[in-house]
């Protein structure tokens, strides 16, 4: 399986970008240094998490062992939905007010850290609305249970509001963030194949962005060559139709967290460009998985990095060659290898949802301006229904 070596160093390396701890391992939540930690933030404490799944993969109930091995009193608001609401919040804000804790913790995927993240804000008084002149930040422990969105690692919250998705306003990084792999072994197959796209998106986003770096680029180099080594079993199992035995092990769900959080480290730097602008809106508007509606962008977004100028061109050849290493498909011409690419994500998502004309038209205008700008050159209308009509 992967070579994770170079990967754990960069976690140590890169606290100028996230500035909290982060651990990983195997039973990670009854060490006694992790139980000594949580013991230091505090002694009582939110658990924001789903309505399932933390419960059937042992991460929630792990946790709670962890915290009352800790002595920290928690209280558990277990209603958090896909793609979080403003309402979820306020709502879990306004249970928790009294109980006032010195921490929160989020446990699951990138919905309930989100969330959790935002609650913690709202208990402070600075969402859904800031408090001009406020530098408060909640204490947020985050143990993630997919691979794929990187909150674990990043300052972003992402919040359904009623006008669409958006990021709260401050920069909220969890001061702790435990990965366990075994968690995820059993993560059914369109999630593990969703996130782990979505972990892949981050990283290639990144280092085709105007702020990328070479911070930024260490991490996301790194998470698109563990993307690399991983794809070839994301390919047999959607050909079977289920879990390959190698997915159920966790060094395989441990390089697909690696991936998760390197791409989580590169956007927590340079944020995200074009497709996950496009991509908000096909989630809003049609329910579909946040990692494959912005996957859906990526084999045209590519085709069209590329031809901007000869240093995207060899940045987007090489990424090419790192995600494919492993697909026995030719390497050494940059056409040929966008068509793998695209035949590859074509058979790893399914069909994007059917657009009308009028659909383009509408999404065209929705897509948020500061995802345009990320892009290094100017983008206009053009391009983003250019972007939009490559999925009919």
């Amino acid at each position: 399986m992967a070579h994770t070596t170079h990967t754990d160093a960069l976690f140590l390396e890169h606290t100028d970008i996230m500035p909290g701890t982060v651990l990983e391992g195997e039973g990670l939540l009854s060490r006694p240094d992790v139980i000594d930690r949580l013991r230091s933030l505090g002694t009582k404490c939110v658990v924001v998490t789903g309505r399932a799944s933390s419960r059937a993969n042992g991460a929630l109930p792990d946790t709670l062992a962890s915290l009352t091995a800790a002595g920290v009193e928690y209280r558990v608001f277990d209603a958090v939905e896909e793609n979080p609401s403003r309402a979820t919040v306020l709502s879990c804000a306004e249970e928790m007010r009294d109980f006032a804790p010195d921490f929160l913790l989020g446990v699951g995927g990138g919905s309930p850290i989100d969330c959790c993240k935002a609650v913690g804000m709202a208990l402070l008084g600075r969402y859904p609305v800031d408090t001009p002149g406020s530098t408060a930040v909640p204490t947020i422990v985050a143990i993630p249970t997919t691979a794929g969105t990187g909150t674990e690692v990043t300052q972003y919250a992402i919040v359904s509001e009623p006008e669409g998705k958006a990021s709260i306003a401050a920069k909220v990084f969890p001061v702790l963030s435990l990965i366990d792999a075994t968690y995820q072994c059993a993560m059914p197959l369109g999630i593990t194949i969703s996130t782990a796209v979505d972990a892949l998106t981050h990283s290639v986003e990144s280092l085709l962005c105007v702020k990328s770096d070479e911070a930024s680029e260490e991490c996301a180099w790194e998470g698109v060559r563990l993307f690399g080594l991983c794809l070839p079993e994301l390919m047999e199992a959607r050909r079977q139709g289920g879990l390959t035995p190698t997915m159920k092990t966790v060094a395989y769900r441990k390089a697909l967290c690696y991936c998760s959080s390197l791409g989580g480290l590169a956007i927590a730097r340079t944020g995200t460009s074009l497709p996950h602008g496009l991509g908000y809106k096909l989630t809003e508007l049609y329910g579909a998985r946040h990692g494959e509606s912005t996957g859906f962008f990526h084999p045209h977004y590519l085709r069209l990095c590329r031809d901007m100028n000869s240093s995207s061109q060899d940045r987007v050849d090489r990424i090419l060659t790192l995600v494919l290493q492993g697909t026995g498909v030719s390497l050494h011409d940059g056409p040929d290898m966008l068509d793998s690419f695209t035949s590859m994500m074509q058979a790893l998502l399914p069909t994007p949802p059917a657009l009308s004309q009028q659909d383009i038209q509408a999404m065209v205008a929705l897509v948020p301006p500061s995802k345009l700008t990320q892009h290094p050159e100017p983008v206009g209308s053009k391009v983003v229904s250019d972007l939009y009509t490559s999925l009919v």
